[in-house]
C-alpha cells in the first residue's frame, strides 16, 4: 500500500476519491431506502388501525 501513495498525483487522487465517494453514496442510498421503507410500513399500519 505504501507504493500506491509514494508517487501520488492528481490522477490517482481523482480515482481514489471517486471510488470512496461512490461507495459511501451507495451505502447511504441503500440504508436510506431501508429506513424509509420501514417508516412507511409503520405509517401504513397506523393508518389501517385508525
Amino acid at each position: 500500500m505504501k507504493r500506491f501513495f509514494s508517487d501520488w498525483n492528481y490522477k490517482k487522487h481523482a480515482k481514489f476519491v471517486t471510488v470512496i465517494y461512490g461507495v459511501l453514496y451507495a451505502i447511504d442510498m441503500t440504508l436510506t431506502y431501508f429506513v424509509i421503507k420501514r417508516i412507511n410500513k409503520k405509517e401504513c399500519q397506523v393508518k389501517k388501525i385508525a
